[in-house]
């Protein structure tokens, strides 16, 4: 969920992990007999603990990012085995509630996107359910690669379930499904859920057959699809050619992504082993983007290369896995990949096997995590997890330990998953406070920015509010006693979230407190990533020179 508006990252993260726990409870305690894979479960302890080890050995320079990041793989461990665990008998149910679960996602996003919520976010109450999408059908999730990897898992499930049943109502998911992923113009998640459909209906031996069949449905859906664009009213979108924003964005720069996949790797080699740190992706980024440019430029002969925005994923899983926890780990992920993919094949000989359609749609999420960010979205990180758990079944069980789960270990397991959620519940509300802070700061009112002392000791959760105070405070150079006393907090922040705005902002206040050295440094690491539309370069060099200048430009200008 997309909820509170401005933090959705940890938000969504902590109800993702916590649902994944009760998940993992509900399966446990429904079990007589426990199966534990040996591989899986002695990969996983090496991996945590060489984490768990560097961690300690050098402090993480974000370590909230890195804890939140142990809670998400965590939760995709236990989900992995959960699936292990689910009976046969049970799949189909599974799949039944996700479909329902996917079109409600669906659904959300069309009324907003059409224009239900007369051009405004949806809420209940405080709580903001869906965001006024740009361009893409997005759902409830803010960006529209999201929806298009869940909704393209509900596309290959309705047409497994087409092919093994006549019930109408598959063909009208077909239909349905069709609809929302063109919607969300997400051409990664076309080509790899449309690479695993031809998979599915090659194993039918009648492809011909099929095709005249679905054919119907996709042509459907694809016109449906585009009157739905053309029939969006929301400020964003109303004024663009569906056909232009295709071509636009098919064209836009490759250079950019080139850049992100070089500096993913430059931060592998800086520690090859071990990573630079789970979540520490995002920080690192700042210091190995500049050699990552100059050696595309000298080796490559690749010049004008820039970035446009902040970047917080390498946009391909391997690279990022590399960059964030070593070699170690990545052969280990090679190592699962070629399990899942050799399964896979097995279970294409046999097209009416429940597990296909699990099999299919993880499959469908590593091929589109080769060029995007979905593989970051915990949501669909631990969706896909709890899928590879179900598809693998058969071949896992004989190799894993087969435990009886005691009263004694049922009862740590709830009261573990209990403070979990608990702690989740209590983080999640401090967001929430964080969002009415941000909401109702003036920089005029004191009392309003008094309300920062409630979430000061929290990095995380400061860091937006206090950025956009201090953002306001020098934008309109009002107020600028504000900017020194939170320069420390600014400081701790920022590897949290290591946004432009935050570097930008910080620089700023440590040039009004005439602290020129820091803010020379900071100058000349925004001018290390070559952002477009950074037009600064002047006023980072004159800071450098001891001189303070006159006028600073914020955020990217045209």
């Amino acid at each position: 969920m997309a909820f509170p508006s401005y933090f959705p990252h940890d938000v969504q993260r902590l109800f993702a992990v916590s649902s994944a726990l009760l998940i993992v409870l509900s399966v446990t305690l429904q079990q007589q007999r426990f199966y534990l894979p040996k591989a899986f479960f002695i990969s996983c302890l090496v991996v945590f603990a060489s984490q768990l080890f560097i961690s300690a050995l050098y402090k993480p320079a974000a370590p909230q990012a890195w804890f939140l990041h142990l809670l998400l793989y965590l939760g995709a461990a236990l989900l992995f085995v959960s699936g292990i665990n689910i009976p046969r008998n049970k799949l189909k149910s599974w799949l039944h509630i996700y479909l329902l679960l996917s079109s409600l996602w669906v659904l959300i996003g069309l009324y907003v996107w059409l224009d239900g919520t007369d051009g405004n976010d949806l809420k209940i109450g405080v709580i903001t359910v869906a965001i006024l999408p740009y361009l893409k059908l997005a759902g409830p999730f803010q960006q529209g690669n999201i929806l298009a990897t869940l909704v393209g898992f509900s596309w290959l499930i309705s047409h497994w379930f087409a092919l093994n049943s006549s019930k109408h109502i598959y063909r009208f998911s077909i239909l349905f499904f069709t609809i929302a992923l063109l919607s969300t113009l997400s051409r990664g998640a076309w080509i790899a859920y449309c690479i695993c459909l031809i998979m599915l209906l090659l194993t039918t031996n009648k492809f011909s057959y099929w095709l005249r069949k679905f054919l119907p449905y996709w042509l459907s859906g694809a016109f449906l699809g585009y009157i739905c664009f053309e029939l969006r009213t929301t400020p964003y979108v109303q004024h663009y050619d569906l056909s232009l924003v295709v071509i636009n964005s098919a064209t836009s720069p490759k250079t950019e992504r080139l850049l992100i996949w070089a500096t993913s790797f430059s931060e592998f080699l800086t520690s090859p082993w071990f990573g630079v740190g789970w979540g520490q992706f995002p920080d690192q980024f700042w210091y190995a983007a500049p050699a990552a440019l100059q050696f595309m430029q000298d080796s490559l002969g690749l010049n004008n290369l820039q970035l446009y925005n902040t970047v917080f994923n390498a946009h391909n899983i391997f690279l990022h896995l590399a960059a964030e926890a070593g070699v170690f780990a990545l052969i280990l992920f090679f190592w699962g990949c070629w399990i899942l993919a050799k399964h896979t094949g097995s279970l294409l000989l046999k097209p009416d096997s429940i597990r296909l359609p699990f099999a299919l749609s993880v499959i469908g999420f590593l091929l589109h995590s080769q060029i995007g960010i979905i593989y970051s979205e915990p949501l669909v990180l631990l969706i896909a997890a709890l899928f590879s758990g179900i598809a693998l079944t058969p071949w896992l069980r004989h190799k894993s330990w087969n435990l009886k789960p005691t009263k004694a270990a049922k009862i740590i397991l709830i009261a573990s998953v209990s403070v979990v959620v608990l702690w989740s519940s209590q983080s999640i509300s401090q967001w929430f406070m964080s969002e009415s802070i941000y909401r109702q700061i003036k920089v005029e009112n004191k009392e309003s920015i008094k309300r920062l002392d409630e979430v000061m000791h929290l990095p995380r959760v400061r860091a937006i509010p206090l950025t956009s105070l201090a953002y306001t405070v020098a934008l309109y150079k009002q107020h600028s006693e504000v900017l020194k006393p939170v320069i420390p907090f600014l400081e701790t922040s920022l590897p949290e979230i290591p946004s432009l705005s935050a570097h930008q902002v910080l620089f700023y206040a440590h040039m009004y407190a005439a602290n020129y050295e820091r803010a020379c440094q900071i100058g000349r690491k925004i001018m290390g990533m070559h952002f477009t539309g950074e037009k600064n370069t002047a006023t980072y060099q004159l800071i450098c020179n001891g001189e303070k200048p006159v006028n600073y430009h914020f955020g990217l200008v045209d």
